[in-house]
């Protein structure tokens, strides 16, 4: 069996690993410029991250629907009938999912140890 090591790992032979690589460089020093500070600034407290992280999260999700939407209308020779990419039943699981545990509700008010001490498959 052969040991993975990062000692003098210059280069990933995974194509996209290194795109992504890159992109998180040009990213670093674009934030630098912008905002003077890097992310090991220690003004913003772990609640404030993960709000942070949130709000990140929500315009990825817009801007997911927003091109699923266009996808969808470009394959429908009727754009208004397009197929919702709205979740039909928030208890079970999305079609495609390989989740067999349907998602409650009450999971998203849990107070955050409870959250992730809850069983997931």
């Amino acid at each position: 069996m052969e040991t993975l090591t990062t000692k003098a790992v210059t280069q990933s032979p995974d194509a996209n690993v290194e795109a992504i690589r890159e992109k998180l460089l040009i990213r670093s020093q674009i934030g630098l410029k912008k905002y003077g500070v890097t992310t090991e600034r220690q003004d913003i407290d772990l609640e404030g991250w993960l709000i942070h992280l949130q709000q990140e999260l929500m315009d990825a999700s817009v801007y997911v629907e927003a091109t699923l939407r266009r996808l969808q209308a470009s394959r429908s020779p009727h754009p208004e009938h397009a197929p919702s990419t709205a979740c039909p039943d928030p208890e079970k699981p999305a079609e495609g999912s390989t989740s067999t545990q349907p998602v409650s509700a009450s999971t998203w008010s849990l107070p955050l140890e409870e959250f992730l001490a809850v069983p997931r498959q």
